[in-house]
């Protein structure tokens, strides 16, 4: 017999009908149900009848009165009877299959539906979202009072639609089907491989007796991570060890790949996500050909916020092929800005046609300079040099012209540790000499709590001392030991030149370029050196010949420390005379302050995080438009608002309120390029997933078989008899007590006339 819900070709129950008990010993006690039985027989004795004449005129009266409590008595017999029958029965705690009224298997169902960006292509006018969608509430329909299903939205990482098991039931699955229809295709990609283990690791349900898997998605490759053999083979194992039979159906929306003509941006790039005003800030898109076939020439369309930067020509390009186009804008006013572009193509894919990247734009970042007080020469001083470059101006100066975006404060050592650092973004600490142990403490803990510090050692500064306070074997603020200067300051026949050590580091690939600056022009007379051999993941920034560091870079939790070995001013060398300099410095500054700078491009998955006041409250609404409250939490000794569930690319819009105004901010979560290959799983591919233990591939009207051998689950009945127990013991005390008062009602007298 095939039970309904189920395939005769790959499943079977194990289980007869038949009733089991978990405590069958007490069944021992059924004799005792003939107790009542045997005392109403022994009631009905015959008694010794002894004629009375005065009886006759009563007989009558009595006849209706006798069947009404035989009958009575029966039903007495009945009551008490089954008393000790649910009693024993309970005891013994019985157990009734799932299927023994002629049920159908219970089953529990997980549809895994594909979000990803792929999935909003129109091959026949709809797209295969909304195709995806109809398919899924049609197998819903399908499902029996029996079963449960469960929604699972395939993204980069899994989400569960439907936390928890929904019985399917024609109401749940009507509300559920609403709910469906309000879904929409995101920007992300789909981690497939992760959601179907997502899936098969669930606990089994113990009241179901199989669980179907069904995949719905098109046949694009990324996802599948088919060249990840441990992965399947690990699947294969799950669902062949499952605790109920487990299958995974895999439902593809298109019989045959479809057309991959694709041109899409990848990303916009920039050379840091932050600016200041007036700055002129150099934005490129990278455009590819994500197709199989040429792409036709277009127009790329630039935008800042609502302002147009530009057309610019996209060439054809051969399949794979990739171009770049490069705008340039600055930002006139302080506050996040918005940079975009577009293609003007429509091809198979038109989601992928525009980028977006948010740009944050500073009127001012505070920069702390410290240096003892040099009463000689101006020049004399290595702040003066920094200042400069800076643009500060003497006191009384009118306020006009060129400034600088860092704001900079000179404070000498001894005044550090009654300074409140976290007012300042970076600090510069020029030729240490006189700095308390207390203040190096405290600058330790500005470093890890994200800030940035450039320590440039001159003169005055000696090695011993310097090892010992700021080096610390290791553990302190310098990466690497100081070592005895070579050179001499006054001999300028000697000298060392200087390079970026590298071209792809983001505080060197400006000083990289010769053409645009000098900094192979700067001679260094004298300089201390390092002990490459005292430090461990330590990155060169600037070093002369031989490879010998002159700047080299430690990350400390979550900032930056820079250690340079020659002097910030020309007591050692000219490379503050040289242009490079004020591009090194404002390199280097946005550099150090960028970890506390607030990131608002973030990739999939990457925590959100914005500073708090202790009695805000925030909103964050998410790409789908649903809205998530939040609450600040302590974070490195800072209230921020924190979110780390960013599974869906878009943008976030956070907004925070106070007891004085409210603040809205944004975020954006960029989609991973890869997304925009179209390229279809091989028939090679498909037949992999076939191979694996527990697969289905386009199963069709099979899509819910159930594969392996069936457990019908059995319910246990002993609350049942329990409460029948208690309403047969309340049935029959009512009908005992209404019998005893019906008999003990007194006659009417009989008055004889005469």
């Amino acid at each position: 017999m095939r039970l309904p819900g189920t395939s005769s070709a790959g499943a079977h129950a194990s289980n007869k009908r038949e009733l089991n008990f978990l405590s069958p010993a007490f069944l021992i006690g059924l004799p005792l149900v003939a107790v009542p039985l045997v005392i109403h027989l022994l009631s009905r004795r015959q008694q010794r009848r002894i004629a009375w004449g005065a009886m006759r005129f009563l007989q009558e009266a009595m006849t209706r009165r006798r069947r009404l409590w035989r009958l009575t008595d029966l039903l007495l017999l009945l009551l008490r009877t089954a008393v000790f029958l649910f009693f024993i029965f309970a005891l013994a705690r019985p157990l009734l299959p799932a299927t023994w009224l002629g049920g159908s298997t219970p089953r529990e169902i997980i549809l895994v539906l594909d979000q990803s960006l792929s999935m909003s292509r129109k091959p026949n006018g709809v797209t295969l979202f909304d195709l995806q969608i109809e398919k899924a509430k049609a197998m819903l329909e399908k499902l029996t009072n029996h079963d449960s299903v469960r929604i699972l939205l395939a993204g980069e990482t899994p989400e569960w639609f439907t936390p928890e098991a929904i019985p399917a039931s024609p109401s749940m699955i009507r509300k559920l089907s609403e709910q469906l229809d309000a879904l929409k295709p995101t920007l992300g990609g789909a981690d497939l491989a992760a959601n179907v283990r997502e899936a098969v690791d669930l606990e089994a349900p113990k009241d179901k007796s199989a669980r179907v898997i069904v995949v719905f998605t098109d046949r694009q490759k990324i996802g599948w991570r088919m060249d990840e053999s441990p992965l399947w083979a690990a699947l294969g194992n799950r669902l062949k060890q499952a605790a109920i039979p487990s299958s995974v159906n895999v439902q593809f929306l298109t019989e045959e790949a479809l057309d991959t003509a694709n041109l899409c941006v990848n990303r916009i790039e920039a050379a840091r996500p932050f600016a200041a005003i007036d700055q002129e800030v150099n934005f490129t898109a990278h455009v590819q050909n994500r197709g199989s076939t040429p792409s036709s020439a277009t127009l790329l369309t630039w935008q800042a916020g609502e302002q147009s930067l530009g057309i610019a020509t996209i060439p054809q390009l051969a399949p794979g092929a990739t171009t770049s186009v490069s705008v340039a804008h600055q930002f006139s006013s302080a506050g996040l800005g918005e940079v975009s572009c577009s293609l003007a193509s429509k091809d198979t894919l038109t989601a992928d046609n525009e980028a977006r990247l948010l740009v944050q734009v500073y009127e001012r970042l505070p920069v702390l300079v410290v240096e003892d007080a040099n009463p000689g020469e101006p020049l004399e001083a290595d702040s003066a040099f920094v200042l400069a470059a800076l643009g500060a101006r003497k006191a009384g100066k009118e306020a006009t012209g060129w400034h600088s975006v860092f704001e900079p404060t000179m404070i000498e050592p001894r005044a550090l540790a009654a300074t409140d650092l976290n007012r300042y973004r970076c600090i510069v600490l020029s030729d240490p000499r006189n700095v308390e142990p207390a203040a190096i403490e405290k600058l330790d803990a500005f470093v890890r709590s994200g800030g940035g510090l450039w320590i440039a050692v001159g003169p005055h500064t000696d090695e011993k001392l310097f090892n010992e306070h700021w080096y610390r074997g290791g553990l302190g603020l310098a990466p690497l030991q100081l070592t005895a200067p070579i050179g001499d300051a006054n001999d300028h026949e000697k000298f060392f030149k200087v390079r970026a050590a590298s071209d792809s580091h983001p505080a060197t690939a400006l000083l990289s370029d010769f053409q645009r600056l000098d900094l192979d022009r700067a001679r260094i007379f004298r300089r201390h050196q390092f002990d490459m051999a005292s430090g461990k993941d330590v990155s060169v920034l600037l070093e002369v010949q031989h490879d010998d560091p002159v700047v080299v870079e430690r990350k400390l939790d979550q900032g930056r420390v820079l250690v340079q070995s020659i002097p910030l001013g020309i007591s050692w060398g000219t490379l503050p005379l040289c242009q490079a300099y004020v591009a090194m410095l404002h390199e280097w500054l946005w550099y150090l302050a960028e970890p506390a700078l607030p990131k608002r491009n973030l990739a999939v998955g990457e925590a959100i995080a914005e500073p708090a006041d202790k009695d805000a409250v925030a909103e964050l609404t998410l790409p789908d438009s649903r809205k998530v409250e939040l609450q600040p939490a302590a974070s490195a000794g800072a209230l921020q608002f924190g979110y780390a569930a960013t599974r869906l690319p878009g943008e976030y819009v956070l907004r925070m309120t106070g007891k004085e105004n409210s603040v809205t901010t944004k975020f954006l979560v960029r989609r991973n390029p890869e997304e925009s290959d179209l390229t279809a799983l091989s028939e090679q591919d498909v037949q992999q997933l076939r191979s694996v233990e527990g697969f289905l591939v386009d199963a069709g009207a099979d899509a819910l078989e159930i594969r392996g051998k069936i457990e019908v689950p059995k319910h246990p009945l002993e609350g049942w008899l329990l409460g029948a127990l208690a309403f047969a013991l309340l049935g029959e005390i009512m009908l005992a007590s209404w019998s005893t008062h019906r008999r003990n009602l007194p006659l009417t007298p009989v008055v004889m006339g005469g």
